[in-house]
């Protein structure tokens, strides 16, 4: 099935109200060669403002002549009209691919100074701007200036090349899909749904063990043990554990409670004092 035919079946089956799918394409020539035309028209005008020439036109290459596509001012090249690639101006401009500028060339008497800048596609010579005038010599900011245009003209072919590009390649019979086209799956416009992992259930703590303290020390033990393995091998601890101390069951006076006497005094002169000290 060629392009066409698929193009036709998409819109027939999605319902699209309009003329067929070939009757499409030649409207779409024919309004990039119109678009192609006005911008060569528009960029000719804008020539001889910013140059102030007395006539520009643009020539296009087909085939192996150059044709005038566009004109304003004294050039009145007419649509279709070939160039004359024998004047030495237009010559040097093909040859070089650059700029180039005659004054006083013999077939116009009229006019005194020439100027041919090239209009390149894609490193290729499609065809030049023609400029002329018999005021003053043209200067290097014109060149710049048309240069400058130049790349829109470019700009402008590359448009009208890819509408006829796209003619060729849907019109060509032999553009077939050789292998039928797999169904494209739909887009998911939404995250997929998450299955819930159910969380793994937490271990039964463990019993405590029965910990004993070291009678020495007091770092915990195992059970059946009274001295940890430090203390086993320290004498003085072991000794100290088996034997508690003799006054271990008496309570342990504080400090203030054993110094009651002192502290007593202490107060009562210092109150003394204070009396003393106020009375005066």
């Amino acid at each position: 099935m060629s392009v066409l035919a698929l193009a036709e079946n998409e819109r027939v089956a999605g319902g699209i109200v309009g003329p067929p799918a070939a009757a499409l394409f030649p409207g779409l020539i024919q309004s990039a060669q119109l678009e192609l035309q006005a911008s060569l028209q528009l960029l000719v005008e804008r020539a001889r403002f910013l140059t102030g020439a007395r006539g520009v036109a643009i020539a296009l290459k087909e085939g192996e002549q150059f044709a005038y596509r566009a004109s304003a001012g004294t050039m009145t090249a007419e649509g279709g009209n070939s160039a004359d690639l024998d004047r030495e101006l237009l010559r040097n401009c093909i040859a070089g691919a650059k700029p180039v500028r005659l004054s006083q060339e013999a077939r116009d008497e009229a006019e005194s100074f020439y100027l041919a800048v090239p209009i390149l596609q894609a490193k290729s010579f499609v065809g030049f701007f023609e400029l002329t005038t018999r005021d003053a010599e043209f200067s290097h900011e014109d060149i710049d200036a048309v240069a400058r245009l130049a790349v829109f003209a470019e700009t402008a072919l590359d448009h009208a090349f890819a509408a006829e590009e796209t003619e060729r390649r849907v019109f060509a019979p032999e553009i077939e899909f050789s292998e039928p086209v797999a169904p494209v799956p739909p887009t998911l416009w939404h995250a997929p749904e998450q299955v819930a992992v159910a969380a793994p259930a937490d271990p039964a703590p463990a019993a405590p063990a029965d910990i004993k303290l070291c009678a020495s020390c007091n770092f915990p033990v195992s059970t059946g043990r009274n001295l940890c393995v430090d203390c086993e091998r320290d004498p003085s601890a072991a000794a100290t554990a088996a034997a508690p101390p003799m006054f271990a069951g008496e309570k342990q006076e504080s400090w203030i409670e054993a110094h009651g006497y002192t502290v007593a005094s202490i107060l009562v002169s210092a109150l003394a004092a204070a009396i003393i000290y106020w009375l005066r």
